[in-house]
């Protein structure tokens, strides 16, 4: 069974971060928007739909390009 990213990361948060972990609401709603941001890149950087993105599609160069990108946009 294939499963898309965007259920991995739904499965994550409501699973782990919200039920099993001691994380406060903002915390997780920080790791939302680095991950949406992540997305976002990567759906760009593929040219396909959040539905479309595939876990092999997100390697370690992507990774790196995407912290490089948010580097040279947000000067940190």
């Amino acid at each position: 069974m294939t499963h898309t990213i965007q259920s991995l990361i739904v499965s994550f948060f409501h699973n782990y971060l919200r039920d099993q972990s001691d994380c406060s609401a903002n915390t997780i709603q920080s790791y939302c928007e680095c991950i949406r941001m992540l997305i976002q890149f990567c759906c760009e950087r593929e040219q396909v739909n959040a539905d479309a993105l595939d876990m092999e599609s997100i390697d370690d160069k992507t990774i790196l390009a995407f912290l490089d990108s948010l580097e040279q946009e947000r000067g940190s």
